[in-house]
Formats: C-alpha cells, sequence, structure tokens
C-alpha cells in the first residue's frame, strides 16, 4: 500500500509541469517573492526596494522558507522558472506520506494502518497540493510529525522523540503564519496537560526547544528589520484584534460555524476532523485520558484559533471564508486522522493494535 501510495503521489507531482505558476497566491504570495529574491540576490538592499514599491508581490510578512525553496532551484537553473520552481514545495507530499505511514505502522495492524494511510494520503487537497507551491502542505505534514513525535513520548518515554520534535516544530513558523498559533496551540496544550497530572515539563524538552526560539526570534526580527505586519493584526484601529474578535461573534459565528461544518462534511476530507469531533464527544475521558490530552487539546485550540481568526478578520467574511477556510481546515485534517487511529487502537486493540515489540532506542 505504501508503494502504492508513493507512486500515485509521484506521479500526481509529475503532473505539474504541464501547468504554469500564474494566478492565486501560489504564484502572487510564494512565486513572485522567490522571483524578487532571486533577482534582488538576497535579502539586500534591492529587496528592500521592492518592498517599497509595493504590491510586487502580496503579503510581505509571510515566514520565507517556501520562496527560498523556489529561489533555490532558480539557482540550480541559473534562470527563473515558471512550473520546475514547485518540486521542493511538492515533495513535501512525498515526505508526508512516508511519515504518516511510520506513524500507523507502530501502532495499528498491517491491514488497518493500510487503510489509515489510503484514507490519509487520498484527502482531496492533498491531491490538489502536491501539484502546487502552496505552504499549507508544509504546514500540515510538519504538524502530523510534531504531533506524532510527542505522542511517541507519551508512549515510551523516550528523550530522542523530543530532541526531533525540537528540531521539527521550527518548520511551521517558517512555513507559514498559521505555523505560529499552531506551535502557540501545541505549547499550550502540552503544558496545560503536563498541569493537570501534577507532572513536570519532561526532561530534554526545554533545551532543544532554543531551535523554535532562536527561529522566532529571528522571524520577528526580519520584520521588523523591513518594516512589516501582518495585516489581521496591524489594520484593526486602536483596540486591536482580541477587541475585534469578541466584536465579531454576534454577527458572525453562526455563518463561520456553517461554513466549516460544510467544509468539514465534504466527502473529500473523508470525515476525519467530524470524527475527531464525535469521537471526543463519545468518549471525553479516552480523548482527554494521560497521554492523549495533550494532543486533542492541541487540535481543539487550533480549531478554536481559526475561529478567532474569521470573528477578527477585517476581510469581507464570506470572500475570506470561501478563499481559505478549506486550507486552514486541510492543515489540521492529517493530524485529526492520526488521533483517530490511535483512538482506534485503543477501543480495539485486540483486532486493530499492533502487537507490543521489544524495540531500540527510537524505533519504528
Amino acid at each position: 500500500v505504501l508503494g502504492f501510495v508513493l507512486i500515485a503521489t509521484a506521479a500526481r507531482i509529475q503532473l505539474a509541469p504541464t501547468e504554469l505558476v500564474l494566478d492565486g497566491d501560489e504564484a502572487h504570495i510564494w512565486a513572485a517573492r522567490a522571483k524578487v529574491l532571486y533577482v534582488a540576490g538576497g535579502f539586500g538592499p534591492d529587496y528592500r526596494a521592492f518592498l517599497a514599491a509595493g504590491r510586487v508581490f502580496d503579503h510581505p510578512d509571510y515566514p520565507p522558507l517556501n520562496p527560498l525553496l523556489q529561489t533555490w532551484v532558480f539557482a540550480h537553473a541559473g534562470a527563473i522558472l515558471h512550473a520546475e520552481n514547485r518540486l521542493p514545495v511538492e515533495c513535501m507530499g512525498l515526505a508526508y506520506v512516508l511519515v504518516a505511514a511510520g506513524a500507523l505502522r507502530r501502532r495499528l495492524r498491517g491491514v488497518v494502518a493500510a487503510l489509515f494511510l489510503a484514507a490519509l494520503a487520498s484527502i482531496g487537497l492533498l491531491y490538489f497540493s502536491v501539484t502546487t507551491a502552496f505552504s499549507d502542505l508544509m504546514v500540515a505534514g510538519a504538524l502530523f510529525a510534531c504531533l506524532d513525535l510527542w505522542q511517541r513520548h507519551e508512549e515510551d518515554g523516550e528523550r530522542g522523540w523530543l530532541v526531533l520534535l525540537g528540531a521539527l516544530a521550527p518548520f511551521l513558523l517558517w512555513s507559514k503564519n498559521e505555523g505560529w498559533m499552531l506551535v502557540l496551540a501545541g505549547a499550550g496544550s502540552i503544558a496545560l496537560a503536563v498541569h493537570l497530572r501534577r507532572a513536570r515539563v519532561p526532561r530534554g524538552l526545554l533545551p532543544w526547544l532554543a531551535p523554535l526560539g532562536l527561529s522566532a526570534l529571528y522571524l520577528l526580527w526580519f520584520n521588523r528589520h523591513f518594516a512589516l505586519a501582518n495585516d489581521l493584526l496591524r489594520d484593526q484601529g486602536e483596540h486591536g484584534f482580541l477587541a475585534a474578535v469578541v466584536r465579531g461573534v454576534p454577527g458572525r459565528l453562526g455563518q463561520i460555524l456553517a461554513h466549516l461544518a460544510w467544509r468539514v462534511l465534504l466527502p473529500s476530507t473523508h470525515l476525519l476532523l467530524p470524527a475527531f469531533l464525535c469521537a471526543l464527544v463519545l468518549a471525553p475521558a479516552r480523548a482527554f485520558a494521560r497521554g492523549r490530552a495533550a494532543f486533542t487539546l492541541t487540535l481543539l485550540a487550533a480549531l478554536a484559533g481559526y475561529v478567532a481568526v474569521y470573528l477578527g478578520t477585517h476581510w469581507e467574511l464570506q470572500r475570506h471564508l470561501d478563499s481559505s477556510a478549506h486550507r486552514v481546515l486541510f492543515q489540521l485534517t492529517p493530524a485529526a486522522g492520526l488521533w483517530l487511529a490511535l483512538h482506534v487502537a485503543d477501543v480495539l486493540p485486540e483486532h486493530c493494535a499492533r502487537r507490543p515489540e521489544p524495540q531500540g532506542r527510537l524505533s519504528g
């Protein structure tokens, strides 16, 4: 099954060069910024001049990893390309499939793991993402991997998983602005879960958060250096974003929840998020049990964070929902699928859970 999924994903990637990067966020945010970087020769005076010109590319405050990857392709080719520059971002799809396969193989029996892998690898927006240079695939894959690593530590106490988690978490910050919210959601959820069980933060976690802290400081400095700011936080008047969120609750909450519900109930999502929420309601004791609470709280906090963004947006609400809701929900859908896999293994251990085997360090 893994071989088939990898071949199918690679085949989708092979289709991308037949379509040029011409429109949408793929062109106006990510590829346009990469082209500016290549022409300017880096983040020097020429890059600042492009910024001063205004609207050369959209959302200049977004993290730079995606355009840096595309610029790397331009540098190897010695010229600006208009399709092949997607390749490093598209290959995140292959990485995601491999990570998902490892996560499922560790916990589930063969047939059950294969079924879950087929579902996770055929999510509708994943099928689309591996032919584009949108950053949502990077966010979805990194969140999945981070939560998998935390769960591995919860399961066996191996400190090496925390080392990998500390090294991977900065990828969220560098991929897209939503990554910041997801990091805060995850960190807050882990801290709360540890506090509620009257335990200490796992030894070895804090030192390995240094890459995350340094990345956050650098990216904050980067935007300050170029006088860039997130428009949702900047364009809210004197009362700020939180006040806008509160003001938006009476008139917007119903419309937002209705739109998000419609999105997650589309067949192309495999109903993974609704299934997560149903399992949460039906078995709250398992969802918030020791070893699972941080994962559950992270997904709930992330959903709440996205709702808050739409409550406080200064953009026309329906337009904002239409253009982005499917992508931000996709960022959480693979992680919700992993949560469900863990839940199934807990509820039906004799039929679904993989039998324990002697494992070496960082195995599985």
